[in-house]
């Protein structure tokens, strides 16, 4: 969820992405979400890339929580390992 909306996906599980959660990025505008960051991240190809980072909230268990998006270019929701601890 984000300041202006909030929106429900399936997402795939990805044990290799440490971070929370990884969206596309036109769902940054729909949903509000604060940018926080910009990372260099490495694929699973072994590809460097920069990815921006926003703050926004996730409903995880039936709790609110505050986690760290990773918007891409992939159209493939997932979630991390971050997301689990």
């Amino acid at each position: 969820m984000g300041s202006r909306a909030g929106t429900v996906v399936d997402a795939l599980l990805d044990t290799g992405f440490d971070g929370d959660i990884c969206r596309p990025t036109q769902l940054a505008i729909q949903l509000g979400l604060e940018l926080r960051d910009m990372i260099w991240v490495e694929l699973a190809d072994g590809t460097l890339k920069d990815e921006l980072v926003f703050a926004g909230v996730v409903v995880w268990e039936g709790r609110d929580r505050e986690a760290m998006i990773t918007l891409t270019e992939s159209q493939e929701a997932l979630l991390g390992t971050g997301l689990l601890a």
